[in-house]
C-alpha cells in the first residue's frame, strides 16, 4: 500500500478535538529491512520529552504502514522522506491541521518536522 492511501485512510478517520500533535511511531519487524509506521494523536507537545508521544488520544491501532529499507537508520531517513515528500504535494490534507508532526522509533529520539520547515 502507498503511503498516501494509508495516512488518507487514517485521515477520515475522526480524531478527537484535542489533538494538536500528531507522532509516527515507527517499529522494527521481524522480517529483515521490513518496518512498521503507526499513527498516533497527542493533546500535548513537549519539545524537551518525547515521552509527550506516550499519551496518545488516538491512534491507527494495528492498522500499519508497512515499508521497506536497508537498516534502521536508512529506515528513519526513507519514511522522512515520504512523510514529507507527501506534505509537500498534498498541501490541503488534513495532516497539515495539526500544530506538531513527528516521527521515530518508539524506542529512540523523535524527530520534529513541523514545526520546523521540512
Amino acid at each position: 500500500m502507498l503511503f498516501e492511501d494509508w495516512i488518507e485512510k487514517q485521515l477520515l478517520k475522526p480524531f478527537p478535538e484535542d489533538v494538536i500533535a500528531i507522532n509516527f511511531n515507527l517499529y522494527e519487524t521481524d522480517d529483515e529491512n521490513e518496518f512498521d509506521a503507526q499513527i498516533v494523536g497527542c493533546a500535548h507537545y513537549d519539545a524537551n520529552n518525547d515521552d509527550w508521544a506516550c499519551n496518545a488520544i488516538f491512534s491507527s491501532g494495528e492498522d500499519l504502514f508497512q515499508f521497506r529499507s536497508d537498516d534502521w537508520e536508512s529506515a528513519l531517513s526513507d519514511f522522512k522522506n515520504i512523510l514529507c515528500n507527501y506534505l509537500r504535494t498534498h498541501s490541503k490534507t488534513t495532516l497539515n491541521n495539526f500544530e506538531y508532526i513527528s516521527f521515530g522509533f518508539v524506542d529512540g529520539d523523535l524527530i520534529t518536522i513541523k514545526p520546523e520547515k521540512f
